[in-house]
């Protein structure tokens, strides 16, 4: 018998996986076209144009959650980072125009 469900699947290969504790981070907003999110090892951020451009919520949890992932293996410290826009955001004062996100505020 085939199944799909992702418990009986998991149990049956017997994985050793460590749980890593990774929702301490906030989730913001900047105001910019760009179709863009970005994560800089303790937040996550979504430009407005990427809420604009989702068309579902699956695919903003998506983004989060690639985001969330850059952060947790702190790929942001190991200068990994593809993309992170540059003296807006990260070499004039910080995150200035970011808007947290609360639950269900996304």
């Amino acid at each position: 018998m085939v199944s799909r469900d992702p418990v009986t699947l998991l149990t049956a290969l017997d994985l050793d996986i460590p749980k890593v504790p990774v929702c301490k981070y906030s989730v913001g907003l900047t105001n910019s076209d760009a179709v863009n999110a970005f994560a800089d090892g303790f937040h996550v951020i979504l430009t407005s144009g990427m809420m604009r451009f989702a068309e579902k919520d699956e695919e903003l949890a998506l983004v989060v959650g690639h985001e969330i992932a850059h952060n947790a293996l702190e790929h942001v410290t190991q200068n990994t980072v593809n993309y992170l826009p540059g003296p807006s955001i990260r070499g004039r004062g910080g995150l200035r125009g970011v808007v947290p996100c609360g639950p269900g505020r996304l």
